[in-house]
């Protein structure tokens, strides 16, 4: 079964999809700025996670 990213639309394996937690709301809330439709339960892909993680350089995680 395959997954597509809601945020860049890449479709790839679902066991890629990544669920974020409460931890990442610094990386949710700028997904959602950028994606204002996507909700946390539509998961996203490790390539959007570290890119709008990487907007945030002097947090760890």
């Amino acid at each position: 079964m395959d997954f597509q990213c809601p945020v860049c639309n890449k479709i790839m394996p679902y066991d890629l999809k990544l669920i974020l937690s409460h931890s990442d709301e610094h990386v949710i809330e700028q997904i959602k700025i950028k994606k204002p439709g996507w909700v946390e339960q539509d998961g996203l892909c490790k390539r959007c996670h570290e890119y709008f993680k990487s907007q945030f350089p002097d947090r760890k995680g």
